[in-house]
């Protein structure tokens, strides 16, 4: 099944649309190939976008600001914050001079600021529709059957080996709702609610969960989004891992008194606003490196041995024969830069990890 992506490009003032029937398979590895490769996208121009629905990923290239924006619906990038967090400076190191973004908002942020009826492109709103506290506890109990049998948590965790599942990596993607009261202290619940219903059920959703048990935060990687009240400032600051746009505004509407607000930090950044230090729960490095390397369709069953000595000793080159390649070359950074190594020579410069042409 195809996934299009919409390429938009910006040049000398005027824009023009391409559509790569299969194109947001490769997003993002596709764009670490550098503006080079990009002078002249893949695709059939068409004289109108293709409208969201259809758009499972999207590329701005914005030649006269220099500014380079994608998002991908389909991939492991939408799915894991974490490791957009890893490989943005990576992608920025390969388009020098440029700004490089993530799309947070998707398909919107590719169009923005074009000539175009966005209301005829977008996916229309759903009905917002609260919940009740029957949806709210059973979400909270709900487990995962991404293995083939329904696991709690933290069964789920003690099974998944990020190079031997990746592709359940994501089998949980949970709600964190932190509350913190009038006296500082914070409350934290986690479920499987989405994020929406979540935050159409109002200041409601405060009384729902003031008799509902605590739970301690787990990891980034079981978490999609998330939503922190704070009772005293009457302010309600939520988040969602994937690109997409949330209702704000409608959203809003159901806190009367109330001040909503979105950010793009993951969490990360929600831990950080209740006080807390997001460090020991920010994604495992070895989870990025499994990640990645799915990414770039990179054999994990090699990735450990490949990667194991830079990662704990922080060699600057494993002088392994198969590390080649351009993307090679960007896991091989990813590496050298958690590990605090030196990162070593552009991957098209001559040396033994990167050799020019192979990706």
């Amino acid at each position: 099944m195809p996934d299009p992506a919409l390429y938009v490009v910006v040049r000398r003032g005027r824009h023009e649309f391409r559509l790569d029937r299969s194109g947001a398979l490769s997003l993002p590895a596709s764009l670490f190939d550098g503006p080079d490769a990009w002078r002249d996208p893949k695709g059939r121009v068409e004289a109108e976008p293709y409208d969201e629905v259809w758009a499972s990923g999207g590329v701005l290239l914005d030649h006269d600001r220099r500014l380079l924006r994608w998002y991908n619906r389909q991939g492991i990038a939408n799915d894991s914050a974490g490791l957009r967090r890893a490989v943005l400076p990576l992608l920025g190191w390969r388009w020098p001079g440029w700004t490089v973004e993530h799309a947070d908002h998707g398909y919107v942020d590719v169009i923005a600021g074009l000539p175009v009826d966005g209301g005829t492109l977008l996916m229309p709103d759903r009905p917002l529709r609260g919940l009740t506290i029957a949806d709210l506890v059973a979400g909270m109990n709900a487990p995962s059957g991404v293995l083939g049998r329904p696991l709690s948590l933290d069964e789920y965790v003690a099974a998944v080996d990020p190079f031997e599942h990746l592709s359940h990596l994501r089998g949980y993607e949970l709600t964190v709702v932190s509350v913190r009261d009038v006296e500082g202290t914070v409350r934290d619940h986690v479920g499987g609610m989405s994020l929406t219903p979540l935050l159409a059920t109002g200041p409601e959703l405060l009384t729902m969960l003031r008799d509902l048990p605590t739970v301690t935060v787990p990891g980034e990687q079981y978490v999609d989004g998330g939503v922190f009240v704070d009772v005293a400032g009457r302010t309600v600051t939520a988040w969602q891992g994937r690109s997409g746009r949330l209702a704000s505004a409608r959203l809003a509407e159901r806190w009367p008194g109330w001040l909503l607000s979105v950010h793009h930090e993951g969490l990360p950044g929600h831990l950080r606003r209740s006080g807390r230090n997001d460090a020991p729960l920010r994604l495992p490095w070895r989870t990025v490196l499994a990640e990645a390397c799915l990414m770039f369709d990179h054999d994990v069953g090699r990735a450990e041995k490949d990667f194991a000595a830079l990662l704990r000793d922080g060699a600057a080159w494993p002088g392994r024969p198969g590390l080649t390649g351009r993307r090679l070359a960007v896991l091989h950074r990813l590496c050298v830069t958690r590990s605090g190594a030196d990162p070593g020579p552009d991957p098209d410069s001559a040396s033994p990890v990167a050799s020019p042409g192979q990706r």
